[in-house]
């Protein structure tokens, strides 16, 4: 594991080599079981988290304050650095659809989109994204949602940041939900593993 963030009421990762450089209006959540990211909400870890091009995986829990068919976009994870396009990844709502896209160093965007109309403000979620050998999946509370090939990930230049419920000096707000148990790996998780989480 690469870096891990419980977010049980601090944004303390559990490896200190990751530790947040950026934070901006979060609090703890009422039952302390996560940090409640408002619209305007900024968390950034240095390095996006050490994950690679190669292969990796993302995973959150997330508790929306919205509902599934409400108008608008939320961003839930963004690696990029401020006016970069190209090495980027991320994921996040766009209306009535979850959507996990990178984008190489060719300025390529591939992506995955699933309908999440059925979500209810206030009733939790895991999310899982992973990458590798050329396949990109996205995973709702442990089932495939979509998958989609590549031609190559995300170039991410060294000191590229990862924003968790945030997306700083862009139209996209934050997250306007209640994250929990961020975790990035090194490698695409198994879809048994993803299960089992």
């Amino acid at each position: 594991m690469l870096l891990s963030v419980p977010l049980h009421g601090t944004t303390q990762a559990d490896n200190f080599t990751n530790q947040a450089f950026a934070e901006q209006n979060i609090q703890p959540s009422s039952d302390g079981k996560g940090m409640d990211f408002p619209l305007d909400a900024v968390l950034g870890f240095p390095d996006a988290g050490n994950i690679s091009s190669d292969a990796g995986t993302i995973s959150f829990d997330v508790t929306p304050h919205w509902n599934g068919t409400d108008p608008g976009d939320n961003s839930l994870i963004q690696v990029r650095s401020p006016n970069m396009w190209e090495g980027r990844l991320f994921v996040f709502r766009n209306g009535h659809y979850l959507i996990f896209t990178m984008v190489n160093d060719q300025g390529q965007e591939t992506g995955i989109g699933a309908p999440i109309d059925n979500w209810t403000a206030g009733q939790p979620h895991n999310i899982t994204a992973t990458w590798g050998e050329a396949l990109m999946s996205l995973y709702i509370d442990g089932a495939l949602a979509g998958q989609h090939t590549y031609s190559s990930g995300p170039d991410i230049p060294p000191g590229t940041p990862l924003f968790v419920g945030s997306n700083p000096s862009s139209h996209v707000p934050g997250a306007d939900a209640v994250m929990a148990n961020l975790m990035v790996y090194d490698y695409a998780l198994t879809p048994e593993e993803v299960a089992a989480q």
